[in-house]
């Protein structure tokens, strides 16, 4: 059940919905939802600074 739900939530990566997004932000993600919890981030302060990081490149990128 649990693998079906999550495979039906994220059939595409994050940039293939919205091209604005890059294969960083996908790695971003897939980290946060990783199945092992070895995986993923180890805390959540870890996850928001790799969201702010992406967010701080890429803004100075539009620029």
């Amino acid at each position: 059940m649990r693998l079906k739900l999550k495979e039906r939530l994220f059939q595409k990566k994050p940039s293939e919905m919205n091209p604005m997004l890059t294969r960083e932000m996908d790695d971003i993600v897939f980290k946060a939802i990783a199945h092992d919890p070895e995986n993923r981030y180890a805390t959540c302060r870890e996850f928001l600074e790799a969201i702010e990081g992406y967010r701080d490149h890429h803004i100075k990128t539009l620029h």
